[in-house]
């Protein structure tokens, strides 16, 4: 009872989670956010982001008392102390909304949980689906998939980071837009569609979509070799962003995206500079090779338009820049910069 009841109060305080167990000798952990152990790694030269090692950890924590958590009865356990018992159903009844509000806490909890170990059941998105409080997904594209199939609706999610194991596709991401329409409680999102095929129309839906979040307040997005993503694409993403009243932080990976030029980095930033909470931009666009000196002084002045704009960091083929205000950003971009 003590343990279900810790969980309780965790989830209704939003507060980090972590849960460990052990089988034949073997120790797993599952949080709900990177430990210090994730961060750090690499693979060649590039950083992997420590929410996919906190997700690649995670994955293989046993499902078996997860699976077990979609149909938590809290009234029905005990604890070992009789005064201890007496002092959780109290609280249970007369601070935390009865055992019908706990259960539902605890239930989402492991139904969330689950999503992290890339395992989702018809039950675990009924649970989910049922949520009448703001809940976070964090999980592989093949589990976000496989949920969307199964119905899963998105109205209560606050949070999500959805990582690419080489099961992501153009069809995956208008799923999650279409789910994501309805919701008004996101506040932040962390997709990664590196080497897949998602293409302008993607885009410029996921634009539309997050243009009518009104809490969003952090947007981090990795298209990296992604061969079909052209002007149009990252231009009506810019412009669905400038659109979001509480964005404060846009992180944008573009790396070798070959089809990008000098109208999509001048839209994006047209439509990034619309933003007008927007504190903090970090855009790359190195291995864009047709990206020259008209987009760069685009992007700058788009930019230089954002009221509130603190920290930008740019990455182009042969140009790295880093602002601490918008004034800088047109300083250092739109003068003589000679070929990016």
């Amino acid at each position: 009872m003590w343990c279900g009841f810790e969980n309780v109060v965790i989830a209704r305080k939003c507060k980090e989670f972590v849960m460990a167990t052990a089988q034949e000798g073997t120790g797993y952990t599952l949080t709900s956010t990177p430990a210090p152990a994730d961060f750090g790694h690499k693979e060649g030269r590039r950083d992997i982001p420590p929410e996919k090692i906190c997700l690649d950890r995670s994955s293989q924590f046993p499902q078996n008392s997860l699976l077990a958590a979609l149909h938590t009865h809290l009234e029905l356990a005990r604890a070992s102390n009789q005064d201890d018992e007496k002092m959780i159903i109290d609280t249970v009844q007369t601070e935390l909304g009865g055992f019908e509000s706990a259960n539902s806490k605890l239930r989402v909890l492991g139904a969330t949980a689950l999503f992290a170990t890339n395992c989702v059941t018809t039950e675990s998105v009924q649970v989910l689906n049922q949520a009448t409080e703001p809940f976070e997904l964090s999980g592989a594209w093949g589990c976000a998939a496989e949920a969307m199939k199964l119905g899963l609706e998105l109205q209560n999610c606050c949070g999500l980071l959805v990582i690419n194991t080489g099961l992501a596709f153009d069809s995956d991401l208008q799923a999650l837009v279409r789910g994501l329409q309805p919701g008004q409680q996101l506040r932040k999102v962390n997709l990664d569609l590196m080497l897949t095929n998602v293409g302008d129309a993607a885009l410029q839906a996921l634009g539309e979509t997050l243009s009518k979040k009104s809490v969003l307040e952090s947007v981090v997005l990795n298209f990296g070799d992604c061969e079909n993503i052209g002007d149009a694409g990252v231009k009506g993403l810019g412009q669905g962003l400038g659109q979001a009243p509480n964005l404060a932080s846009v992180e944008l990976e573009l790396d070798n995206c070959q089809k990008i030029g000098d109208v999509g980095a001048e839209g994006l930033g047209q439509g990034l500079g619309q933003a007008p909470s927007l504190a903090s931009v970090k855009l790359n666009f190195r291995g864009c090779e047709n990206i020259g000196d008209d987009g760069v002084t685009g992007l700058g002045q788009g930019l230089g338009q954002a009221p509130n704009l603190v920290s930008v960091h740019l990455i182009f083929k042969r140009l790295r820049v880093k602002a601490d205000t918008r004034h800088e950003v047109v300083q250092k971009l739109i003068p003589g910069i000679g070929s990016a």
